[in-house]
């Protein structure tokens, strides 16, 4: 975790428990962003509302008529989907920022073990950064199923990141922090990367727990993880495993593979998970790019990390639960897949017929 951050006139703010926290500005922004979603629909939709009164006006006739009201409906769905959903998206994860709850108050008030993560500052630029589910928002769905999970912040951010709870410290305080909360910690989650301040909490990790409660996330860069195991041969008593397959595909079983329809996973950020049994013999879970099926879950990346913990979940002895069928995407996609084959036939229908 790099520590060479510019302290600044926020640092005395974030010694508080939320100061971030803001439910007017929250409500506001989901108002707002509802808002914008109306103003967007009414433009996008008063145009098809007009396509009647054209055979009036302009004596159309009503094969041209239907023609340009399948197309405009088609060209409704699409900007639906290319402009609506991503600002709506955009609000929401805005106003969720502002109501976000901080790490002091869920270990106050949840009263379970908190999970540690680490990982450099940098990687949040890819990991946490986004208007859909992030690869950390997706990480904390499933180890919160252990315990809290919590992470140091970065002093300079104004709003904390979705996904692990936040604490902000002085930089002259974290050692201390991150020291206390290994002592309560169910277990460790790291994401490979450079920086001694990581270095430091991997070494504490190792040192302050056991080997089973270690989880170590292997980006999708190959340099970056034979230069990790390079260089910390002595923090693990074992040599670590080389890791395969950096460009190609592999799927976590035949059943997720020969779905009619995939739908692409945030691994591709992520390439493999590594974790322990007691005894240190390493276990490595690859994540697939492609072949997660959408409706299985409420995100791709959640199912496949979901199904690579598995064996972690059992080495500490904490209840693992296959990947929920999410019945509700079952219907929409076939719902979606409908209207696009009607509209579909009545163009070409009305074009040729």
């Amino acid at each position: 975790m790099r520590r060479d951050v510019v302290t600044n006139r926020h640092d005395e703010e974030r010694r508080g428990d939320e100061p971030w926290r803001s439910s007017g500005i929250s409500c506001a922004s989901t108002l707002l962003g509802f808002l914008r979603y109306l103003a967007l629909l009414f433009v996008i939709a008063f145009p098809i509302g007009y396509l009647p009164n054209l055979d009036r006006e302009h004596g159309i006739s009503e094969r041209v008529l239907n023609l340009l009201w399948s197309v405009s409906m088609l060209g409704f769905f699409c900007l639906f989907f290319v402009i609506v959903i991503p600002i709506m998206l955009r609000g929401k994860n805005k106003s969720d920022r502002y109501a976000a709850r901080g790490a002091m108050w869920r270990l106050s008030h949840e009263h379970r073990p908190p999970v540690c993560y680490f990982r450099s500052f940098a990687s949040d630029r890819t990991t946490a950064t986004g208007y859909v589910l992030t690869e950390e928002q997706n990480l904390a769905r499933v180890i919160d199923r252990i315990g809290i999970f919590v992470a140091i912040g970065e002093p300079t951010e104004k709003l904390p990141h979705l996904g692990a709870a936040r604490f902000y410290v002085p930089d002259e305080e974290w050692r201390p922090k991150v020291t206390e909360l290994l002592e309560k910690s169910r277990a460790v989650v790291l994401r490979i990367g450079d920086g001694s301040g990581l270095a430091w909490e991997l070494a504490m990790a190792t040192q302050m727990l056991r080997p089973e409660q270690i989880l170590l996330l292997v980006p999708r860069d190959r340099k970056l993880y034979e230069d990790f195991c390079e260089r910390y041969t002595s923090v693990f008593p074992i040599e670590l495993p080389r890791i395969a397959d950096w460009e190609g595909f592999r799927g976590f079983s035949y059943r997720l593979q020969t779905f009619p329809f995939a739908y692409r996973s945030d691994a591709r950020n992520l390439h493999a998970v590594l974790f322990f049994d007691p005894d240190w013999t390493p276990n490595v879970g690859i994540l697939p790019r492609l072949s997660i099926p959408w409706p299985h879950a409420a995100d791709p990346f959640e199912v496949a990390l979901q199904l690579a913990l598995k064996k972690f979940f059992q080495n500490l002895q904490e209840p693992w639960t296959p990947p929920r069928v999410n019945r509700v995407g079952y219907f929409t996609l076939t719902c979606w897949g409908l209207i696009l084959v009607i509209l579909i036939w009545n163009i070409t229908y009305f074009a040729i017929g």
